[in-house]
């Protein structure tokens, strides 16, 4: 599957226009040259919200590991489906290879997907276990309005608590659902993306061909107007305080 970057004009605008002064007031950041542990509930979710800061990291030569938590196999049955878990492990790897992470620097957990919640304390312990001071934990924001990526985003909290690191948080389903209101408190950063690392991000996102296509009879799980903040030039981050 080959896709270019579009501009996708006229979807999404109404719901996503909402946040624009948030972005708008987005200091401007760059990640410093330290460890980043990226913390993924589904496969797909290491591209669309965080796959420039992956590519830029990996490009500088810069340690990045990334910790996958399910496989996503209930992405169009609760019940999961083996075979779909299997492709999307091997989705997510493609995805991975051309960020630029290496096989070394990847852990799955298997996880049921839809069921995060049950399995926090793991979550917690795998990320006290690998990460340190001097690393910087990325995980999805506490309040994305999906309870995989709501308990991810819990755990991450505890761990990077216990190891007395730096949290930041993306947002995914927020910027479809919640109010722009609930997090003007909030500090976000923005991170601009080369035209390099973009491309580089779009071509990872291609190989989720599971979620951007009709499978198996159904609809995607990720129409054109969700895949959206993935055109962006940049990608945000909230800074998370104790």
């Amino acid at each position: 599957m080959t896709i270019s970057i579009p501009t996708i004009a006229g979807v999404g605008d109404t719901a996503l226009s909402r946040w624009d002064h948030l972005r708008a007031a987005a200091r401007p950041w760059s990640p410093a040259a330290t460890p980043f542990i990226l913390v993924v509930p589904h496969p797909d979710d290491e591209t669309l919200s965080v796959g420039g800061l992956i590519t830029h990291q990996r490009s500088a030569g810069v340690p990045v590991s990334v910790v996958a938590v399910t496989d996503g196999d209930a992405a169009y049955s609760a019940a999961g489906d083996p075979e779909l878990a299997a492709l999307r492990r091997g989705e997510q790897d493609r995805a991975l290879s051309i960020l630029g992470v290496p096989e070394h620097d990847r852990t799955r957990l298997g996880v049921p997907d839809g069921h995060v919640a049950a399995h926090e304390a793991l979550l917690v312990d795998q990320l006290v276990a690998t990460g340190s001071p001097d690393t910087v934990i990325v995980a999805p924001s506490r309040f994305d309005l999906h309870p995989d990526h709501e308990a991810v985003g819990r755990a991450a909290a505890i761990a990077a608590q216990r190891i007395g690191c730096p949290l930041l948080s993306y947002l995914f389903w927020a910027w479809h659902g919640a109010d722009p209101a609930d997090f003007a408190s909030q500090e976000f950063l923005a991170f601009q993306l080369s035209p390099d690392v973009h491309r580089r991000k779009w071509s990872a996102l291609a190989q989720h061909s599971t979620q951007l296509e009709c499978w198996n009879g159904s609809e995607p799980v990720l129409p054109p107007d969700l895949v959206v903040p993935a055109t962006w030039s940049h990608e945000y981050f909230v800074i998370e305080r104790p």
